[in-house]
C-alpha cells in the first residue's frame, strides 16, 4: 500500500511565461469571493490523489501547482479571477420540511412537526445570480500544464449541484494562451493596485484597501487569517 503522504503533491512549476487564463460559462455563476486559481489548482492535485480538504486550524499539506511562486512571501504569482458581469439577479435557496410525506407515512403519534428550529427548520436565503459569460485570471505558469489540470473543472463558484457555474463544455470551456505583461508587478499588483490578495508590505502597492483574509490556499481556513491588502 502506498501512503499519501510519501507522495509528492504536484509537480514544482519550472516555467513561467505570461499567461491569460479564461473560463468560458455557459451562463450564470454564484460566488461570495473571488475564485482564486491557485487554489482551483492544488484543488485538483488534491483531487488526484484523493486527498480531504484540510480541517480548519490543520496545518495544510504542499500542493505544488504550474504556477510560480513568490518564494520569499509565499504568494503564488497570479490574479484573482475577474468575471465580466452583465447583470445580476437576487434568488433565494428555500427549505421546507416535507410535512406532508411524515404525516403520510409517518407514525400516528406524530402531531406536528417544528419548522422553526432543528433539522426541520425551514429558511429563505438571498443569494446573487451573476449573468456573465467569462472569468479572466492572469498569471506567470506552465501554459500546457495548468491546461491539463483545468479539463477536470467542469462548474464553478457555489450552487454547482443546482446547474449553477456551469462551463460551456459544448464549446471551449477553457483558454490558457500566452499575453503581454503589464510590465512591473504583473501579475499580481498594476498601477499600485492588488490584483489579488497580498501580504500589505508587498513592493509595488500603493495605499490599498485592508481585510483579515489568506493570501495563500485553503482561503477558507479563518484560523490563519492576517491583514491583508486586497483589490
Amino acid at each position: 500500500m502506498v501512503n499519501v503522504c510519501d507522495q509528492q503533491l504536484g509537480t514544482p512549476c519550472t516555467k513561467g511565461e505570461p499567461l491569460h487564463v479564461v473560463a468560458h460559462l455557459k451562463e450564470n455563476v454564484v460566488f461570495n469571493s473571488p475564485i482564486m486559481l491557485d487554489g482551483l489548482l492544488a484543488w485538483v492535485v488534491a483531487a488526484q490523489h484523493r486527498l480531504l480538504p484540510p480541517q480548519s486550524g490543520e496545518p495544510p499539506r504542499r500542493i505544488e501547482i504550474p504556477i510560480q511562486r513568490d518564494e520569499k512571501r509565499d504568494v503564488y504569482l497570479c490574479s484573482q479571477g475577474f468575471l465580466a458581469q452583465e447583470a445580476s439577479e437576487v434568488r433565494y435557496k428555500n427549505r421546507r420540511a416535507p410535512w406532508v410525506e411524515f404525516a403520510r407515512l409517518g407514525s400516528s403519534k406524530i402531531r406536528r412537526v417544528n419548522i422553526s428550529l432543528a433539522e426541520n427548520k425551514s429558511y429563505r436565503v438571498p443569494y446573487e445570480l451573476r449573468l456573465g459569460r467569462a472569468i479572466e485570471w492572469w498569471c506567470l505558469g506552465d501554459a500546457e500544464r495548468i491546461l491539463e489540470l483545468l479539463s477536470y473543472v467542469h462548474y464553478l463558484g457555489k450552487h454547482r449541484g443546482s446547474g449553477e457555474g456551469a462551463l460551456d463544455i459544448h464549446g471551449t470551456p477553457w483558454t490558457v494562451e500566452p499575453c503581454k505583461s503589464w510590465g512591473r508587478g504583473f501579475p499580481v499588483v498594476q498601477s499600485g493596485k492588488p490584483m489579488r490578495p497580498l501580504p500589505i508590505e508587498y513592493p509595488g502597492l500603493r495605499a490599498p484597501r485592508t481585510r483579515f483574509g489568506n493570501v495563500r490556499p485553503p482561503y477558507y481556513d479563518h484560523s490563519t487569517e492576517e491583514m491583508i491588502a486586497c483589490p
